[in-house]
């Protein structure tokens, strides 16, 4: 599942987590440096090790792009921070993702 921490906060964070106890493979995408950067210390090393227990993963420097439906999926494009003309990366950084589309991206 991915979930869309554009915020860096603790609703992100609980999510990611909630989703992680009940099996879910979890995708945190964030715009910032590192993930959740305002949640504090002690917080953040309890999400990490939820995160890093899991098949979970941590996308950072990037943002949601766009969603499109594909059938029973919704197609997640996600790209770079950076960029010229408008096109993050010069193009080079975009990438798709598949989610199925009964609700389980979280933004």
């Amino acid at each position: 599942m991915l979930v869309l921490d554009d915020y860096g906060g603790h609703p992100g964070m609980q999510a990611a987590e909630m989703l992680i106890e009940k099996g879910a493979e979890v995708e945190v995408v964030t715009p910032e440096r590192f993930f959740a950067p305002e949640i504090g210390g002690l917080n953040h090393a309890a999400y990490a090790k939820a995160l890093h227990q899991s098949a979970s993963r941590i996308t950072i420097n990037t943002q949601l792009k766009g969603v499109s439906r594909n059938g029973n999926e919704l197609l997640v494009t996600l790209g770079g921070i950076w960029g010229t003309d408008g096109d993050p990366c010069g193009g080079s950084c975009g990438r798709r993702t598949r989610h199925p589309a009964d609700g389980r991206a979280i933004f």
